[in-house]
């Protein structure tokens, strides 16, 4: 048999162990308190930092940019740099390079006007020495103009509907204009267009209903109704 003086002993030897045993469950169920909550935060701070990061940009430049991470879709505008020895810019159906993922494309010399939508469902665009797109609505005149020069111009914001004249230089290689129903460059926008020779004289009447204006070495376009 164990005496009395055996169990105190015991007891008193359990005593600080079972004390331990308390602290030690409270240290760690503590701990994994505080882990569970980084865990919960860790996320949430670091997807809105990435997410803040990852927001496509409305202006850019040279380059091919995947549509909807690198830029956003939407409709946008630049003026050749005068330094430039021509713009050309690409809609994309693809990333792969090939001849057929181009969707619609565009050269331009300097000065003009380039202006292009990017829909939704682009895969990229692409454009070499055409300076820096921004949102159309940060690049053209403050008011619809009464005169038009090269490029691709937006009816009703860029350029007033109505009937316009123009003689093609002289020093011209050919003159050439379209009426658009919309900006994207492909085929199928557009409504109306013609080649002139230099000298000729060229004469236009841009509707009201009409989604942009594109005229490339025609010289300088001027309204002549009120």
């Amino acid at each position: 048999m164990i005496s009395k003086e055996g169990v105190d002993l015991m007891k008193q030897q359990q005593l600080p162990s079972s004390g331990v045993n308390r602290r030690d469950v409270k240290r760690r169920a503590l701990t994994i308190a505080v882990a569970a909550l980084l865990v919960l935060l860790g996320p949430v701070a670091t997807g809105t930092a990435h997410s803040e990061q990852a927001q496509p940009d409305t202006t850019f430049g040279s380059g091919t940019l995947v549509v909807g991470k690198d830029v956003a879709p939407g409709t946008y505008q630049t003026v050749v740099p005068t330094t430039s020895v021509g713009c050309y810019w690409a809609r994309l159906s693809d990333l792969t390079g090939e001849l057929d993922a181009i969707l619609a494309n565009a050269n331009l010399e300097p000065g003009d006007m380039a202006t292009v939508t990017i829909n939704p469902d682009d895969a990229g665009f692409t454009s070499s020495r055409c300076g820096t797109w921004q949102p159309s609505q940060k690049v053209g005149p403050t008011a619809p103009a009464a005169t038009i020069a090269g490029g691709t111009w937006i009816v009703g914001e860029d350029i007033q509907p109505g009937t316009y004249r123009a003689t093609v230089p002289d020093e011209s290689i050919g003159c050439y204009w379209a009426r658009l129903s919309g900006l994207t460059g492909e085929l199928d926008a557009i409504l109306a267009n013609a080649n002139l020779e230099a000298g000729d004289r060229a004469t236009v009447v841009i509707a009201d209903g009409d989604a942009g204006f594109t005229s490339n070495r025609c010289g300088s376009w001027e309204k002549t109704d009120s």
